[in-house]
């Protein structure tokens, strides 16, 4: 869960507090002790965004750091 915490942290650092990426990171951090359990449906719904911005947000994760599982998050 480290590197996935120092990511999401790294996100919400780099980029602007309005873009969508630092929202979703965010609200993932807030989340972060439950990100195993929660669906990308779910999170989606967290962050009032689409499953498939979820999707795309996760792929990014996990293209830079290997964070495995696509229909949860760790």
């Amino acid at each position: 869960m480290g590197t996935l915490y120092t990511r999401l942290s790294s996100i919400t650092g780099e980029m602007s507090p309005e873009s969508i990426e630092h929202h979703i990171a965010r609200v993932m951090l807030e989340h972060i002790h439950q990100l195993n359990n929660i669906s990308i449906g779910a999170m989606a719904d967290l962050c009032s965004v689409s499953k498939s911005t979820i999707s795309k947000f996760v792929k990014q994760l996990k293209q830079k750091h290997t964070v495995e599982g696509k229909e949860k998050f760790t």
